[in-house]
């Protein structure tokens, strides 16, 4: 079984959360990974070729992802094999967040430290993203009631009829990976799990 990971919003590949997934499951953690200042279509695109580019035939796959990651989740459902998502604190109209004073203007990425204009004609490309909670694949919604950022509420009124919701510590930003861990070390067919799975 192979986990994939997607980071948030001015986030990229090489942040921290997938690394302290891998230190606490002790097996890999594919990063899948997108640029911000893109298009909803442009980004779609690159994570389906990423996770075509990755996934080996008939094999299982767990995608993971926080705030926007967690959004781009639910979408990448029903890509070959893929068995499960957790969304965590995603994001359920990202034309809406997008369009906030807060994401509109002068951006820079946590990362790589590229500044950009991210501007609401790319906010409203989202428009176009898929109601996908009639696909048949197991959800995991974990949210912060805390979260500052995102009303969840919102998020469970939207998942709550086809997923397990996890309560977590906290707020928008992860800090509670033992509770993410738990999850996908439960997904772990045993002929897969490391030798010491996680217990924490």
């Amino acid at each position: 079984m192979k986990i994939y990971y997607i980071h948030g919003f001015n986030s990229y590949k090489g942040s921290s959360t997938p690394k302290k997934l891998r230190q606490a499951l002790g097996m890999d953690v594919h990063e899948l990974y997108y640029e911000s200042q893109k298009t909803f279509e442009e980004i779609m695109i690159g994570l389906q070729a990423q996770y075509k580019t990755s996934h080996v035939a008939h094999e299982p796959s767990v995608i993971a992802g926080t705030s926007m990651g967690g959004f781009f989740a639910d979408q990448l459902c029903d890509m070959p094999d893929v068995m499960a998502v957790v969304m965590i604190n995603p994001v359920v109209d990202p034309v809406e967040v997008l369009s906030k004073e807060t994401f509109l203007g002068e951006q820079e990425n946590f990362i790589t430290h590229e500044k950009y204009i991210f501007s609401k004609p790319i906010a409203e490309t989202y428009g176009s993203y898929r109601d996908m909670r009639k696909i048949d694949v197991r959800r995991f919604l974990m949210i912060a009631e805390h979260d500052e950022l995102l009303d969840a509420s919102v998020s469970e009124a939207y998942w709550g009829g086809c997923a397990r919701i996890i309560r977590l510590e906290g707020g928008h930003r992860l800090t509670d990976f033992g509770a993410v861990a738990r999850i996908l070390a439960s997904l772990i067919p045993e002929d897969d799990a490391p030798n010491e799975r996680y217990a924490g």
